[in-house]
């Protein structure tokens, strides 16, 4: 394996960086000894300045036969691309341009280019080099097929005129999930993104089935996710039951829950999972800014939001032996349910569950029909309880679909003024299904991976589910390596008020006891001297 360090000369780069090239040389010279010189690395010193050069300037250096700025412009070709980095002169802070790529080049294949490493990222290098040396290695990348929804978009007229004004398209829809799509993307996966009917079906071949906040599935979409755990694929399957509405009106928030009816539960009671409809809270929660839309939200303002429904799962509460989450920062659990977990029918078709996340020990539920109060909202007075959050299932999964035919594609609705569609039949015979042990990662929270939220934590809880399930481990201990945020889930106010008391009381009384304490000893000296005084003096 041949890498190649593309940076601009330490004695040209900004002061904050003069550094890196010596770090990113010590990473690259360790992977070489421990990989028994498997791994080669030579360092290639470029100038932006040569590459941002006006044309008048090229042309005499393409007279002049400048070998180093040919070299900068065929990097450009290659994606290696200088980019502004802070640099400190003087008086100012301005920007300036560098280069700090590294180019991984294995056999005959592609170089492929790691961009902009900088000191801040510098703790993600070595994850970030050996999973490309990983995916380089392979004979093909894997292929994951990922199902998340878009959804309509509604364009005022107004803004309409200024897309048309500016030549733009007018979009006819969002993609929540578009960075889910993107991060797959780079890391090296060949995603497949499918909207599970019969015009966007699962690709004929694929390693990694992802299904994030599926709505209304139908029999066919079911029996479709049943084929592919039953013959082995890996599936993640995050599920939303509700999302909330949240309406700022003068001083006061009001709250509309939005079901967003997944329909998949059919499916999982057959292997004995379920996700519940019980509204989930617990009291390590984090507070939401909202805003009533217009000038508001322009400028960043708002009512902050501070309900329990907006679940924070800390470190503490997730599983240590497990990769997926043995080193994750928090976890914003948004709107998200419990996990139902049937042991009896676990162990009946011999599936091996885990739950590697849950909530606090002070968590508690309220029913999905009954009305939600203030009083909803408190802990209730007997005590909260744990509620798995995250399961990881493994074994040969039963067919629910056994000894049934496979299910036709529904009808669509014609759409307005189009001919009615003739009914669509489905008489080619499913191919039998050959079982396989399978993976399943089950969350009862699709919310957190929309673009709205998609924290840094929550970006690397779905990357490792989707690496664990589809490449194994060693990739996700080796992105576990850098540093956590070890954030401690809410107190109870029991064990608040405790330590108020050590802390504010504890230091008081240690003051007191010892000036007290002083105070007497001293008295005891005063009055030991005094009589001794007086006895030697005849008194």
């Amino acid at each position: 394996m041949q890498v190649k360090l593309y940076i601009t000369p330490k004695d040209k780069m900004p002061t904050g960086m003069t550094q890196l090239e010596q770090d990113i040389e010590a990473k690259l010279e360790e992977m070489r000894v421990a990989s028994g010189g498997k791994i080669q690395h030579t360092t290639v010193h470029l100038e932006a300045a040569n590459v941002l050069a006006g044309p008048d300037t090229e042309d005499e250096d393409a007279e002049e036969g400048d070998e180093a700025k040919a070299i900068e412009k065929r990097m450009l070709d290659k994606g290696v691309k200088p980019f502004s980095a802070q640099a400190i002169s003087q008086d100012q802070v301005t920007s300036k341009w560098v280069y700090s790529s590294l180019g991984v080049g294995y056999r005959d294949k592609k170089e492929e280019i790691i961009p902009q490493i900088i000191p801040d990222n510098l703790q993600e290098l070595e994850y970030r080099l050996v999973n490309t040396i990983y995916k380089l290695t392979m004979d093909k990348p894997p292929v994951v097929a990922l199902v998340a929804p878009k959804e309509a978009v509604t364009i005022p007229p107004q803004m309409r005129q200024l897309y048309e004004q500016m030549g733009q398209p007018i979009p006819s829809s969002d993609d929540p999930y578009v960075y889910l799509e993107q991060v797959l993307r780079y890391e090296k996966y060949d995603v497949q993104r499918v909207d599970l009917t019969e015009d966007s079906p699962l690709p004929e071949e694929y390693d990694t089935l992802v299904v994030v906040n599926p709505r209304s599935l139908n029999e066919r979409q079911r029996w479709e996710i049943n084929r592919a755990v039953v013959s082995g694929k890996s599936v993640v399957l995050a599920v939303q039951q509700y999302e909330w509405d949240y309406r700022v009106e003068r001083d006061r928030v009001s709250l509309n829950k939005r079901d967003e009816s997944p329909e998949i539960d059919p499916l999982l009671e057959e292997y004995g999972l379920g996700v519940s409809k019980d509204i989930l809270m617990d009291t390590n929660s984090l507070a939401l800014q909202t805003s009533g839309g217009g000038l508001d939200a322009l400028l960043g303002m708002g009512q902050m939001v501070d309900a329990p429904t907006h679940v924070l799962v800390s470190n503490e509460n997730m599983d240590k032996d497990t990769s997926i989450t043995s080193r994750l920062d928090t976890i914003f659990y948004l709107w998200g349910t419990a996990v139902e977990l049937n042991k009896e029918e676990l162990a009946k078709h011999g599936l091996e569950a885990k739950t590697i996340m849950s909530t606090t020990d002070e968590a508690w539920a309220v029913p999905a029909d009954a009305p939600l109060t203030s009083a909803s909202l408190e802990p209730p007075a007997s005590g909260g309880e744990k509620f798995p959050l995250m399961v990881l299932v493994q074994g040969q999964f039963p067919d629910a679909y056994k000894g049934e035919p496979r299910p036709a594609w529904p009808v669509e609705p014609p759409r307005p003024g189009a001919p009615p569609r003739p009914p669509k039949t489905d008489e080619a015979e499913a191919a039998p299904i050959s079982p396989g042990p399978a993976k399943l990662v089950l969350l009862g929270c699709s919310e957190m991976f929309r673009k709205n939220f998609l924290r840094q934590g929550n970006l690397d809880l779905f990357l490792n589910c989707v690496d664990a399930v589809t490449l194994g481990d060693d990739i996700i201990n080796v992105r576990g390596r850098k540093p956590i945020d070890r954030a401690i889930a809410m107190p109870s106010s029991g064990k608040r008020n405790f330590w108020k008391v050590i802390n504010y009381g504890l230091g008081t009384l240690a003051i007191t006891v010892t000036g007290v304490t002083t105070l007497l000893l001293r008295r005891r000296a005063r009055n030991a001297y005094t009589m001794a005084y007086a006895r030697r003096n005849g008194a």
